[in-house]
């Protein structure tokens, strides 16, 4: 029955399928914290101001000036992770963001990015708590659209080791913001690990309908037409 909700939902949605506004929380979450937060430190300030330009460099001069002296301060640690995760040096990026999850456990916005940061590199085992933790937290500036994003993340993690989870962190998502193609393809596979081959099927012909080159859904359906066994007429 969880498959068929999942369905449902994204049914209800319409069939204008909408991009997650998440793709750049990041830039706007700093952004939103530079101009509410007038009390912050002028180097923190002037390093948020240069993320915002994507001047990383300058962003990463102010930053660092300002943690050398400061080396726990959870939003400068935050910026400077986020900076180094801009410039792909993604050690660096893990580094400072578990510095400033150890300076402000409460960090919504470091949290997710760790977990975020650590799903891409395949340390999934490492960024599920992360993932977690977030979404218990109250995202702030951030908005709805990154703890969104935190719980789609979690239920790709699941969806291989425990499909019943994933399709409950789906459904939290969806709660969140609109429907994305992925959530189709994935309320598809899903449904067909679960054995709901019906709700799959429809789910897999929807996702075609917006996008009929997807290759994950052309083979997801003919795979479960395959177990259906119904086949094109010669």
């Amino acid at each position: 029955m969880r498959f068929c909700l999942i369905f449902v939902v994204l049914c209800a949605a319409g069939m204008g399928v909408a991009q997650s506004p998440a793709a750049n929380s990041s830039e706007h979450s700093a952004a939103s914290a530079a101009s509410s937060d007038q009390s912050i430190a002028p180097a923190v300030a002037e390093g948020e101001a240069a993320i915002v330009k994507s001047d990383w460099k300058t962003a990463e001069t102010r930053l660092d000036a300002w943690l050398a002296e400061h080396p726990t301060d959870a939003r400068a640690l935050f910026d400077a992770g986020y900076v180094a995760d801009a410039q792909n040096r993604l050690d660096d990026a893990v580094g400072l963001y578990r510095r400033a999850v150890a300076a402000d456990p409460k960090s919504f916005e470091a949290r997710v990015e760790l977990g975020l940061l650590l799903a891409r590199q395949g340390k999934l085992a490492e960024a599920r708590p992360e993932l977690l933790a977030a979404t218990t937290l109250d995202p702030g500036p951030a908005g709805p659209a990154l703890q969104a994003r935190a719980w789609r993340a979690l239920a790709q993690i699941d969806e291989q080791s425990d499909p019943t989870a994933a399709s409950n962190e789906l459904l939290q998502a969806l709660k969140l913001t609109p429907e994305t193609p992925q959530d189709t393809l994935l309320a598809a596979q899903l449904a067909e690990s679960a054995g709901q081959l019906d709700t799959a099927d429809a789910a897999y012909r929807r996702m075609l309908t917006t996008d009929p080159k997807s290759k994950d859904a052309t083979d997801g359906l003919a795979h479960v037409l395959m177990l259906q066994k119904k086949y094109p007429e010669a």
